[in-house]
């Protein structure tokens, strides 16, 4: 049976206390202060509009039935800020604007019952896949289209507790976020849903070599028990929220940001044996693992991580990718290396064919496609263009002439635009080739993994 459209009293509707946007709330008025604490412009906006205009009838709020309730699951800023219009929801600690409250008071009748009660679209409580679906088509690729976009901090959430992906860097923040006297109460707030998330993921990618982890969730399970580690992330938690540890810092060749936190300087360990000959294990076709001739069979006894899973995941999206082979061979042949490799031992090799693909497959779309369009690779002056303005030129082609007219797949290559041209997004052109010319900046199998999906897409497209 399908989800029921049907109109619904505000009343009625609980908000979702534990919403990706936030921490789980223990209170519909803690999740109202966390709306307003993590982006007050764009709430009182919505608030704003709603007092003038009333609640538009096209705009269903998606719900879901459980026990008794009917939790919001798409809305929650809407039916928040009705919820205040109407007096059924205030706190103390939410500062509401003088304008808001003089339009309150005065509040239009007609205005009113049309924020009494809004078409819904309800779902049973056994149908959380469908809502889900629906959720992450709305926010999860970082499209705005009228909505407030999920932050990074969000996403990660969702991928956590949805897709049972490892995000050690989120649950150290939490952590911290949950215990810490270090920041304020507002800021503490405020970063459960807005904050720069990749800057910690690289600081602490530098901490995870400074003090010889094996990876950040290895960093995780020490924290926050290990006093010594917790003071170090601790700090670089405080000054990354604050704007003060960016990633200029981190990544500036002249100075060692580690040093600022006490931390001791990179040196290279002298590895193990088994080290040693985990370094020289290749896959090969059959499933084995081979290493300079000799055969070693998986062991059963390994367990099967969260890492695991979602490197899996990874291998299941490269799976799929299938080049053309008529003209672009090399690319063929980078894609079956990439292929190959282990995400959680080579993130560094794996971007760097990762950056060499897209930058033979825009060249090789744009030959295919300059007669019948302007595509360029070089400009006027005969300078090739940077591989950013190939990637988003090809894009710009490719909504324009999209044949099959596909709403998904134009939604699908905005959000690959919104990773390649994010100067924060570790898959990123700057990032990625900050890789290869900065001497200083590394980065992890799950920062990758967060947002491949939103960059394969493009791949795939230039090379049908």
């Amino acid at each position: 049976m399908a989800a029921t459209s049907k109109a619904l009293s505000i009343k009625k509707l609980s908000l979702d206390l534990p919403n990706y946007r936030t921490v789980k709330q223990k209170s519909e008025r803690g999740a109202l202060e966390a709306l307003v604490e993590i982006n007050d412009r764009p709430f009182w906006a919505l608030t704003r509009s709603l007092l003038t205009h009333g609640y538009m009838p096209t705009e269903q709020i998606v719900v879901q039935k459980q026990s008794n309730k009917y939790v919001v699951k798409e809305g929650n800023r809407r039916v928040a800020a009705m919820k205040l219009i109407l007096g059924l929801l205030k706190s103390p600690n939410v500062s509401v604007p003088t304008d808001i409250v003089d339009q309150i008071s005065r509040l239009n009748p007609a205005i009113k019952k049309s924020l009494s009660s809004a078409p819904c679209l309800v779902f049973r409580a056994n149908q959380t896949k469908e809502v889900d679906q629906i959720i992450t088509r709305i926010h999860g690729k970082s499209l705005g289209e009228g909505r407030v976009r999920w932050e990074a901090i969000a996403i990660a959430r969702h991928d956590r507790d949805v897709n049972k992906n490892s995000q050690p860097v989120l649950d150290i923040l939490e952590s911290f976020l949950n215990s810490s006297t270090e920041c304020t109460k507002n800021e503490s707030s405020a970063w459960t849903g807005d904050y720069p998330l990749s800057v910690l993921a690289e600081a602490l990618t530098g901490v995870v070599r400074r003090l010889r982890f094996e990876s950040l969730s290895d960093l995780h399970s020490k924290y926050p028990s290990n006093k010594k580690v917790k003071n170090f992330i601790d700090r670089i938690i405080v000054d990354v929220g604050r704007k003060i540890l960016t990633f200029p810092k981190i990544r500036d060749k002249q100075s060692e940001f580690g040093a600022l936190y006490g931390l001791p300087p990179i040196t290279k360990p002298t590895p193990s044996p088994r080290a040693l000959q985990e370094l020289n294990v290749f896959p090969s076709p059959n499933g084995q693992e081979s290493s300079k001739g000799s055969k070693f069979s998986a062991s059963p006894s390994v367990p099967v991580t969260a890492a695991s899973r979602a490197s899996n995941s990874v291998a299941s999206i490269l799976r799929n990718f299938h080049p053309r082979v008529t003209g672009s061979e090399k690319l063929v042949t980078l894609s079956g290396e990439l292929k190959t490799l282990n995400l959680n031992k080579c993130p560094h090799a794996f971007c760097y064919l990762l950056r060499s693909m897209f930058e033979i497959s825009a060249k090789l779309y744009i030959e295919r496609n300059r007669k019948r369009s302007q595509l360029r690779t070089h400009d006027e002056d005969g300078k090739e263009l940077s591989l950013k303005d190939k990637l988003n030129q090809v894009i710009k082609h490719m909504v324009k002439f999209n044949p099959r007219d596909d709403d998904m797949l134009k939604k699908r290559l905005y959000s690959a635009q919104s990773v390649i041209n994010d100067k924060f997004s570790i898959l990123s052109v700057r990032s990625l080739n900050e890789l290869v010319h900065n001497t200083h900046f590394i980065t992890s199998a799950d920062h990758i993994r967060s947002v491949l999906h939103n960059v394969m897409p493009l791949l795939e497209e230039m090379n049908r």
